[in-house]
Formats: structure tokens, sequence, C-alpha cells
């Protein structure tokens, strides 16, 4: 379906979709404590695909999650559909975080939530989901020193790495002692179903550390 409706419509960006599916369907299936019945519980899980590029597959696994009909997805790149090629604001849409697509800002919202979760002294956890491109932009880097500063143990960074720009996470993710966040690096290009098992075990690690002080990262 994302094939067709991106094909259909003539909108860009399925690598960018392509590149995540697998993840958001672990994510949405295994991990996510959420409920299409009440999307707006206050101690939900909250997801942010914060390369809203990516939104076709966002919007795919959203409607099998219940959120919404499948059949509405076929207004999907058409004039005055809410479905276009980057998430719309969550007052448009259930199973929506935040409005993203222009780079470098989903995470700065995702330390946000995570901020109040805190203050509040709510249960959920905090996913962010980001291209390794956007990792060139200074937000980015100012929200996971600002993790790290707060100490936040709720929020997880996941970013899609590529070797397009293996120069940028490299010069910045590999110093942890200069960023204060633990990371786990896990290679999302091997057979499969050992992809699918180290990205999993990746997270719930850190979902379970209730004893960390430190933000997480997943780069795979």
């Amino acid at each position: 379906r994302i094939l067709t409706g991106v094909q259909s419509t003539g909108t860009p960006h399925l690598g960018s979709c392509l590149s995540c599916t697998d993840l958001l369907v672990w994510l949405y299936w295994n991990i996510l404590k959420i409920d299409s019945r009440d999307p707006q519980s206050p101690a939900r899980d909250r997801f942010i695909l914060s390369k809203g590029h990516a939104a076709p597959v966002l919007f795919q696994v959203l409607a099998e999650r219940g959120f919404y009909s499948i059949t509405e997805l076929q207004s999907y790149g058409h004039d005055g559909s809410i479905f276009g090629e980057h998430p719309p604001s969550p007052k448009y849409l259930a199973g929506i975080e935040a409005a993203t697509g222009s780079l470098g800002h989903g995470l700065p919202m995702g330390l946000g939530m995570a901020l109040a979760g805190r203050i509040l002294e709510l249960p959920y956890h905090v996913y962010v989901i980001l291209s390794d491109g956007e990792c060139n932009e200074g937000s980015v880097w100012e929200s996971v020193l600002c993790a790290s500063h707060f100490k936040l143990d709720n929020i997880i960074i996941i970013v899609v790495k590529k070797t397009s720009n293996e120069f940028a996470l490299k010069l910045k993710f590999d110093d942890e002692k200069i960023l204060g966040i633990s990371k786990k690096i896990t290679n999302g290009f091997t057979i499969p179903p050992v992809k699918y098992i180290k990205i999993v075990n990746c997270i719930i690690s850190i979902t379970k550390n209730k004893n960390a002080d430190l933000s997480e990262s997943c780069v795979f």
C-alpha cells in the first residue's frame, strides 16, 4: 500500500519510508504502550517520527493499529486530504504526537515530552526516530546534551544510519563522554530475523533499565 500510494500520487521519499517500516512495526506491536481506543491517555507512550518524510509508513501503521480506517488512506496525497507527505498536527489525526518534516525538530519536542513526563510523574517513554541526515542540525545535539544534563531515562533516540552520512554520526555519536549518553549499536542490515531481534533487544534493554540516569540512543 505504501508503494502504490506513493506511485499513484507521485510523492517522493519512498526510501525514507522503507528504511524504517520494519522498525515501526516492531515498535507499534511489541514496544509502545498505546491504545487506539484511548489515544489521549496521559500514560501512553509517545512516538515521534522526526524524519517526517516517512509519514506514509506511519499512516499505514496507525491504520493497522486501529486509530482510523485503512480505507481513509485512499485519499493520501490528494488535495484536501489530511494524509500528506508529513505527519499533520496531532489535533487533526489520532495517534500523531507531533507535526514533523522540518528536520531537527522532532527530538526537541520529544525532549519536552520526556521532561513533562518526569515532572508529572507519569510512567510513559518517548521514542524518537531520526534520520542520519538531520543529525547535522544543531537542535538535535542541543537536545541530546539537554537530555543528558537533566539525566532523563524516559527518552529513546533511534537513528536510522546510512553510509552516506557516516561522518556526521561518527563525529558526534562516538564521543559518549562528551554527550553523556549511553549508546547501543545494532546492525540493521543483517539477516532479517537477526535484525529484528537485535533492534528489539536494544530497545527492551533500555526501557527496562530503571536504574539508568542518562538518556539512551539506538543507532542501527
